[in-house]
């Protein structure tokens, strides 16, 4: 990125800040403004057409195959950065995702919350918990709280400058004013509610680490007890949406102790079982975070449309880039089509090579690669590089 572009998008970030604009969407606008300006930093901008940026999103989309919440990040960026410093309120209506996605949200249900809880043997964690589920708070709105934000005498918490600088009020239940009061005891928070080790702000990620470290189990898999070697891993891994195609394994809990006539829906991991390229690939790019790069369909038995086609594409391309190819396949004898294999077993040796070469960086793996991965020890080797 050039020097100019680096500028004008500390210039784009202050601008955002005088006109109030949330930290989070700050960030958002500054992260789609700069794929933006990167692509088009030998142009005029002032003269770029509508056209142009239409070719621009249309090769994102083929490429890189961004979501469409991206794309309409990317949009509405560019259309603020106009808007600033040309004065323009350019028209960009026709680029943005016209069917809206009517997928249903992954949620935990009452016995999940439950035993998430019972689970929890940490004061702050558990009221965490409560406010979210009890509550029904977002993780950010729950570390903005602060001491006097819960009003015992009104029974009520309150909810300032949130979404959309909207404030709001909810009931306070007396099971959480009880467990917050044991916890002041313990804790002796200064201003925020839940505080750091160092005082401020707790950080949503220490929430999620240390609800890991307490065995808390966010998806349940009857297969996989907490005092598994892959337990924590697996959390983490599922929590990242790198855990491809858990079972639903249905069962019975009538004979659960105080769970009568309930039935309840678990997944299972199967962590002994092999892991298949497909699985792994998905669990690779998920579970690092690397950024999808998708430059055509290459392999026959993974069209697209396929569960691995995007994770295998991007293992694919990345592996064409690197000095030492890591990504195996089989090409056919015309070399116009090739085969990936996404249902074939890999090896230690397999997945040592492919974090190798993604990453760059040699290391070792404890398990034997001589012999197939099973899907535990794939989360654990990849956990370790997080």
């Amino acid at each position: 990125m050039c020097p100019n572009t680096n500028n004008l998008l500390a210039d784009f970030v202050m601008k955002l800040r005088l006109q109030r604009y949330a930290p989070s969407s700050i960030k958002t606008y500054k992260n789609a403004l700069a794929k933006f300006l990167t692509a088009f930093d030998r142009y005029n901008l002032a003269q770029l057409k509508v056209q142009q940026i239409q070719h621009f999103i249309y090769q994102l989309q083929e490429k890189h195959a961004i979501s469409a919440a991206y794309q309409k990040q990317i949009l509405a960026s560019i259309t603020k950065f106009y808007l600033l410093y040309y004065e323009r309120k350019i028209d960009l209506s026709s680029l943005y995702p016209k069917r809206k996605s009517k997928q249903l949200p992954r949620y935990l249900s009452v016995l999940e919350v439950k035993r998430l809880m019972r689970q929890c043997s940490n004061q702050k964690h558990l009221c965490i918990l409560q406010i979210l589920y009890g509550c029904g708070l977002r993780i950010s709105e729950v570390i903005a709280l602060k001491i006097s934000d819960i009003d015992s005498s009104a029974m009520c918490i309150h909810i300032r400058a949130a979404k959309g600088k909207k404030d709001r009020v909810v009931p306070l239940p007396s099971i959480l004013l009880r467990n917050l009061r044991k916890y002041y005891t313990s804790y002796h928070p200064n201003t925020q509610l839940f505080e750091g080790q160092k005082g401020g702000r707790y950080s949503v990620k220490s929430i999620q680490n240390e609800l890991l470290r307490q065995r808390c189990t966010l998806f349940f898999y009857t297969d996989l007890p907490g005092d598994s070697p892959a337990f924590t891993a697996v959390q983490k891994l599922s929590l990242l949406g790198a855990v491809a195609g858990p079972d639903i394994n249905e069962y019975n809990t009538k004979q659960a102790k105080g769970l009568a006539s309930l039935e309840l829906k678990a997944y299972r991991f199967r962590p002994d079982d092999p892991i298949t390229l497909g699985e792994f690939s998905k669990m690779v790019v998920n579970g690092l975070q690397i950024p999808l790069s998708i430059t055509a369909s290459h392999f026959t038995d993974v069209p697209r449309g396929h569960p691995a086609f995007k994770y295998i594409e991007t293992l694919y391309d990345y592996s064409t880039q690197s000095e030492e190819p890591f990504f195996d396949f089989e090409p056919s004898d015309d070399f116009k089509t090739a085969l990936a294999h996404p249902e074939k077993h890999v090896s230690g040796v397999q997945a040592v090579k492919i974090l190798s070469g993604l990453l760059q960086q040699e290391f070792s793996s404890q398990f034997k690669i001589d012999t197939d991965l099973t899907r535990g020890e794939a989360a654990l080797l990849i956990h370790q590089l997080l």
